[in-house]
């Protein structure tokens, strides 16, 4: 079981299960594929709460440029807004390459993720995840995506199709 912290403004969208994917920087332990993730608010704070247990749906590398308004998902993610017709290799500062598709709606996809669109998440991206010394530079994490709480399934007996390719940039 993993669990994962949200500001209180995601809280009223995960609950009505408008937001069920996170994006977070690389760890050394993430969800994997059919385990259940405890989603809290604050917390580490003494205001912590429990705002729900989903199951895990995939875990996806992903890559996001603010600045190059791109957004690129792991080849087999089934993220929201994606050009799921074609895919090309990536990797990023000398890393292992990996298959890669381009989010093409991006407001469809800052949507699934809580935001008005994509403006606002850029905005959001920009005062949270700035990095003076890269200004141009890529976020480079994974895409955390779960089932809705009306349809948790049981933990499944098959590992993630993903595993492999998470194992060869490090994430898992």
């Amino acid at each position: 079981m993993v669990a994962y912290s949200f500001q209180k403004r995601f809280v009223d969208a995960i609950e009505a299960d408008e937001k069920r994917q996170t994006i977070r920087g690389l760890r050394k332990r993430h969800a994997r594929y059919g385990e259940e993730l405890q989603l809290y608010q604050g917390m580490r704070t003494r205001h912590c709460r429990l705002i729900g247990r989903r199951r895990c749906l995939s875990v996806d590398p992903i890559a996001i440029s603010v600045e190059d308004e791109r957004i690129v998902v792991g080849h087999i993610s089934a993220a929201v807004g994606a050009d799921h017709e074609r895919t090309f290799p990536i990797s990023f500062d000398e890393g292992p390459q990996f298959e890669a598709k381009e989010i093409i709606d991006r407001d469809r996809f800052a949507e699934a993720d809580g935001f008005a669109g994509w403006r606002s998440m850029k905005l959001f991206w920009t005062q949270t995840h700035a990095d003076p010394e890269q200004p141009a530079g890529w976020f480079v994490g994974v895409l955390i995506r779960w089932a809705p709480v009306s349809a948790v399934p049981e933990a499944p007996e098959a590992p993630s199709p993903i595993a492999a390719e998470l194992d060869a940039i490090g994430v898992r």
